[in-house]
């Protein structure tokens, strides 16, 4: 069971948002995430010295294999989220009951949290690491629209969730078993 509602909230916040993500990125992204696996793969092994002919036969072996397990797509953005959410949570209860804050601006922080930790730092660190050109395939076929939509939804939710009294609270807060 979930210590507090608030990491409760959280985690459905990230479920649902994992959802709806995975349908926007099945229904219209699908094509462009093999070929940007592709184009990832191909640039890789050119930079790791193979030959051009090499690399492109290796990286259409990749491409195949890949299209084979294309259907578990769908699960990553939902297992994800799932799985930041938990992290959120923790540091959503944790501002609620530390600074008093509204859960309202708690969540916005949260929110940014998610943005700036999980989402740009990493896309950040990644570029640093090995070059400013992973950024610019990531730009052309998956694009910065999914993150920031991925953050305004997940805070959306989660302020509706921690704000609002709507039916959820009644199925989600069980009434104590001893009176």
């Amino acid at each position: 069971m979930v210590e507090s509602k608030t990491i409760l909230y959280n985690i459905l916040s990230g479920v649902f948002t994992g959802i709806i993500i995975a349908i926007i990125f099945y229904l219209s992204s699908l094509e462009r995430i093999n070929e940007f696996i592709y184009q990832l793969t191909l640039k890789q092994l050119i930079i790791n010295g193979l030959s051009p002919n090499q690399a492109t036969e290796i990286a259409n072996q990749t491409l195949t294999t890949i299209k084979n397990i294309e259907w578990i797509y769908p699960l990553g953005p939902v297992l994800n989220m799932f799985l930041i959410s938990v992290i959120l949570g923790v540091i959503n209860d944790y501002i609620i009951r530390r600074t008093n804050m509204k859960p309202y601006m708690a969540s916005i922080i949260t929110g940014l949290v998610l943005l700036l930790v999980f989402q740009i730092i990493p896309l950040l660190i990644v570029s640093i690491l090995i070059g400013n050109w992973f950024i610019e395939l990531y730009s052309k076929y998956i694009g910065f629209h999914i993150p920031v939509t991925m953050t305004i939804i997940y805070t959306a939710l989660l302020i509706i969730f921690t704000s609002i009294r709507g039916p959820w609270s009644r199925i989600l807060e069980s009434k104590p078993k001893i009176y």
